[in-house]
């Protein structure tokens, strides 16, 4: 029910992000190694689980690291490690085209391509209830974000499953990607 939606970022046309929509908490356990009773607010990805998982299994996690994915195994052995790389987190909504990146500070969402896109100043504004995204005052952290954003997609996006400029809308992808009935919507049903 936050910000009046009952459902997750496909429950509302323009997709959300809103932090109550896509972030997840994550309970791990491994006793002997994974301390109890420690609650962390790092940002962190399900694209980082993989190396993580092989990390803490003892496995090379160096295969899933070739991506964006970065092992936070070190964050659940010694609850003093706070690395850089975990500063930022991208997210992307599989629904369609919407994107976001946030830091502990500030968040971007981007929408293609006719938006509307949204700023927050998260330490300002935890619910999100402002946005600032023509704001003059915060321009320059709009655009900072913004080239994040993209430049980590131009590293990290296979341009051939790359679903960012496909006609998906609230109500998902029911088929294989590529195919025209694969997606329902108003774009489609006219």
């Amino acid at each position: 029910g936050h910000h009046g939606i009952w459902g997750k970022g496909n429950g509302t046309w323009p997709l959300n992000m809103y932090d109550s929509s896509v972030k997840v908490p994550t309970i791990v356990s491994q006793p002997g190694r994974v301390a109890s009773g420690v609650v962390r607010a790092d940002l962190l990805s399900a694209y980082d689980l993989a190396a993580t998982i092989l990390e803490l299994a003892g496995v090379d996690p160096a295969p899933m690291q070739a991506g964006p994915g970065r092992s936070f195994a070190p964050l659940l052995l010694e609850a003093s490690v706070t690395p850089d790389q975990h500063a930022r987190v991208v997210v992307l909504d599989e629904y369609g085209p919407a994107r976001m990146i946030r830091s502990r500070e500030w968040k971007y969402v981007n929408r293609w391509p006719e938006g509307p896109d949204e700023l927050y100043h998260l330490a300002a504004d935890p619910g999100e209830t402002v946005n600032l995204i023509g704001d003059p005052d915060a321009q320059a952290v709009r655009d900072a974000l913004a080239e994040e954003l993209n430049a980590w997609f131009e590293r990290h996006i296979d341009p051939l499953h790359d679903g960012q400029r496909l006609p998906v809308i609230g109500t998902g992808q029911a088929g294989p990607a590529g195919e025209p009935e694969a997606f329902q919507g108003p774009l489609w049903d006219t």
